[in-house]
């Protein structure tokens, strides 16, 4: 969902909908990122920066 391929990108995704108020959206957006990471087990260190 959100096209959460590249991280990077999602996170910037995440603060424009935070900038424009979509308060609802980004919380939604974030939980869903958040436990994508936490399921990875063998997390890279990026994926850790990420999460952090």
């Amino acid at each position: 969902m959100f096209g959460m391929n590249d991280p990077a990108q999602t996170l910037l995704q995440l603060e424009r909908y935070i900038l424009d108020g979509r308060m609802e959206m980004s919380e939604v957006m974030a939980m869903q990122f958040t436990e994508m990471f936490l399921a990875r087990k063998k997390r890279s260190t990026e994926d850790q920066i990420m999460l952090v």
